[in-house]
């Protein structure tokens, strides 16, 4: 597991909640606003702040020397969403105004959504299969085939009145997850925008939300500091 915290990101093993590596993120590179850490033994952990993106690799060394830098730091237009490939062969980036989608190994850019700006950075998430991606601005949410091959086919999800925070696909890729400022987390079908189910959690707005990896379970974070757990079965 990776987390943030001021200036420093950390990596747990999870089996025993030990601290297995850390690395100090500079004050010219800001704060660190998201981290994701991607797969296998010596993964991939990408940073974010206001103006920077910054990708290590897990070295297996002992805590003071396990995150080292894949890449020099990238400018980034605004505070950046991130999100790796089930592979971790890419990592995409989400901006106010476009989300990028680069190597992480090199930093090199190898596609480019553009969107209406928004006044907010909303969620982006790969699907499990890595086929296309998903990302929201204002209120709308939109999938796209992650190759580009065709730019046309892009799937809207409608329905929210308010911000979406967060976007979780089921782990068999079927379902696509929202949870919204508007206090209603919501299940759509995938491939085809069609909304299957809308819950009022009554837990303020709603900020963040994840499934288990079994794909049996949701669970959302409101303002109110309540979390919800439903069965998604």
């Amino acid at each position: 597991m990776a987390v943030s915290r001021y200036h420093w990101v950390e990596v747990w093993e999870t089996a025993g909640w030990q601290r297995i590596a850390e690395a100090h993120c500079d004050s010219h590179h800001g704060i660190p606003y998201e981290v994701s850490i991607g797969p296998g033994p010596t993964a991939a952990v990408a940073t974010s702040s206001m103006s920077f993106v910054s990708v290590w690799r897990l070295s297996g060394s002992p805590v003071d020397d396990a995150l080292k830098p894949v890449t020099p730091a990238w400018p980034i237009e605004n505070t950046s969403q991130v999100s790796f490939t089930a592979d971790g062969r890419w990592l995409a980036t989400h901006t106010v105004s476009r989300v990028e989608v680069r190597d992480p190994a090199t930093g090199a850019e190898v596609q480019v959504y553009e969107h209406p700006r928004g006044n907010y950075v909303g969620p982006v998430r790969f699907s499990p299969d890595s086929s296309r991606l998903a990302f929201c601005y204002t209120k709308t949410i939109e999938s796209h085939p992650a190759d580009l091959d065709d730019p046309d086919d892009v799937i809207r999800y409608a329905g929210h009145t308010n911000k979406v925070w967060t976007l979780r696909y089921t782990p068999d890729g079927n379902s696509l997850i929202s949870a919204s400022s508007d206090g209603t987390v919501r299940v759509w079908e995938a491939a085809t925008g069609l909304q299957k189910q809308c819950f009022e959690m009554n837990v303020g707005k709603l900020l963040c939300a994840d499934v288990s990896p079994d794909g049996t379970m949701a669970a959302v974070g409101g303002a109110t500091g309540e979390i919800v757990v439903w069965d998604l079965e």
